[in-house]
Parts: structure tokens; sequence; C-alpha cells
């Protein structure tokens, strides 16, 4: 399952070990305007990327209709998921590190070859990017005294930010361990 939303099946061509699609199947129809907007969203990103980028994300291969759900396929990136890497609580740090720094230069490339925006940064920016979020943490939270200096850091670094001009850039709210991708470096 994936989430509340979807299944996403992965499709292997006999006896190989990669899938050749994933097709993403919502749960309900109420969904299936998610699943076609995720799909725009994935030809639009790709579209803006240079051919070397873009060949690191999957591909929109259709969007299908049965039983009233739009189910739509993609390509499968290459590569073995970090989860079976570097995800479990036994990996060596070392490789646990390095998976984390490929994954940390992926997205800088990514956000500086993708920029939906750029203007200064000010305190709307620092309420809606530092303190909101914050806030929202400690309503569902008791922070650690090491968690509350992290934090005051983050406030410090948002007021020093005043003035600088700082990029918007794609968010993918499931950029994680089991949806990353590696295939060499």
């Amino acid at each position: 399952p994936h989430g509340r939303e979807r299944l996403a099946l992965l499709a292997f061509p006999g006896g190989a070990d990669h899938p050749a699609a994933v097709l993403k199947v919502p749960r309900l129809p109420r969904f299936n305007a998610a699943a076609q907007g995720e799909r725009e969203v994935l030809r639009e990103v790709r579209a803006g990327l240079p051919a070397a980028l873009a060949a690191t994300l999957p591909r929109p291969l259709g969007l299908l209709q049965a039983g009233g759900l739009a189910v739509a396929v993609e390509s499968c990136a290459p590569g073995r998921s970090l989860l079976r890497s570097s995800g479990s609580w036994a990996a060596p740090t070392g490789r646990r590190v390095a998976d984390l720094e490929l994954a940390a230069e992926w997205l800088a490339e990514f956000h500086g070859a993708l920029q939906l925006a750029r203007g200064p940064w000010g305190a709307q920016q620092s309420e809606e990017w530092v303190a909101a979020p914050l806030e929202a943490f400690h309503r569902r939270f008791v922070a650690t005294p090491e968690e509350e200096q992290l934090f005051a850091l983050a406030r410090e670094r948002g007021a020093s930010l005043a003035g600088t001009v700082v990029p918007t850039v794609w968010q993918h709210r499931d950029f994680s361990p089991w949806n990353l991708l590696r295939d060499g470096d």
C-alpha cells in the first residue's frame, strides 16, 4: 500500500530482478484527480531538467481507466532502494553517511536546475518556513533540550537570512529511504 490514497503495483517481466513499470492505483475514484495531477507534475518536472538529471526520475508512461479509477503507469528509475543499502540500524555508518551525502548532492543538483522562483527572504518567509513548523511541533510534542537548542539555531539562521535572495523549489512529500534509489553514484 502507498498511504491511504493508492496502491503501487510493480510489474516485473518474467525473470527480471527490476520492475519494468509501476502502476499507481487510487483506492477510490475520489483520488483520481490526485493521480492525474501527479502525472502532470512529473511530466512538467522532467521537461524542465537537463536530460541526465531527468533520466534519474521515472517517466510517465500513460494513464489508464479501469473500473472508474485513473491508473497512472510510470517507468521505474534504476537502482536499489536506500532502505536496502542503508536504511536498517545494522547498516554500517559509513554506508549510511555516503547514501545521505549522495541523496543531498542529487537534491541540490535537482533544485539548482529547476527553480520555481527566486526572491528575498523576509519576515513572512521566516514565519512560514521556520516559526510556523516549530510551533506545530510544539503543539504535538514536548521538545528535548537538544531539540530546543536546534530550534533556537534555526530561528537565528532564519533571522540572519533577511534580504538574502533564495530560490523557491519543488517539494517531494516522500523524500525518504524507501523512495530513493541508488544506482552507482
